[in-house]
């Protein structure tokens, strides 16, 4: 699945052995189902839809205009720049101002993380393969980045590592075990789920792109 930006955007899927892509929705920020059956997509940046990836009437799924939780946490009329859907849930990347959240949209609810300080960037949305944790990188200008957890349901988000000059890219492992980044050094660190680094593997600035089995 792909998105662009010209005009008012464009969802676009193309299944494996094809040549061909084709349009499924309008619009900038969407994601496909584990499954890869559905693509659930934002026309707005705060309704959010979803739609066959064989093509069809999009339905819409909800609006974060009905989330309680957004208004307490100075999240009201967010707009929605990163989605990413997990067995978990649906997660969606909140930005209005200099705040951030990230939402998971649950079967049993929907569960906020609000993001602390006054970050620049909050994006690259990873689902724990077969769990519950969804990770993000934190980016703040000129200090650095955080690598940040936060647990599908109940919201809470914790520090998984950090880097005085910025992490890049982040994989897991097909266990969901450890995670994968690049450091400010050059070398892939590994943490797991609770943050403990447990290894180090010196490169020449490579960043992880995916992780087999």
């Amino acid at each position: 699945m792909a998105t662009c930006n010209h005009g008012q955007g464009d969802v676009e899927v193309v299944r494996w052995g094809d040549d061909a892509w084709r349009h499924v929705a309008e619009g900038c920020t969407a994601t496909l189902s584990p499954d890869g059956e559905r693509v659930a997509f934002t026309p707005d940046g705060h309704t959010v839809q979803t739609v066959p990836a064989a093509g069809g009437a999009p339905e819409t799924l909800f609006d974060l205009a009905g989330v309680d939780a957004l208004e307490p946490a100075g999240l009201d009329g967010a707009n929605v720049p990163e989605l990413a859907w997990g067995q978990a849930g649906l997660a969606l990347v909140l930005h209005k101002g200099h705040r951030f959240g990230v939402l998971v949209h649950a079967d049993d609810g929907d569960h906020l993380g609000v993001i602390p300080g006054s970050p620049a960037f909050v994006g690259q949305l990873r689902w724990q393969p077969g769990g519950q944790l969804l990770t993000m990188q934190t980016s703040f200008q000129g200090q650095g980045s955080v690598l940040r957890a936060m647990d599908a349901r109940n919201g809470q988000v914790r520090v998984l590592a950090t880097d005085p000059r910025g992490l890049g890219g982040t994989v897991w492992s097909p266990d969901g075990s450890l995670l994968a980044s690049l450091d400010s050094r050059g070398a892939w660190v590994f943490v797991d789920d609770s943050g403990n680094r447990t290894n180090e593997v010196p490169v020449d600035n490579e960043f992880p792109f995916d992780w087999g089995s």
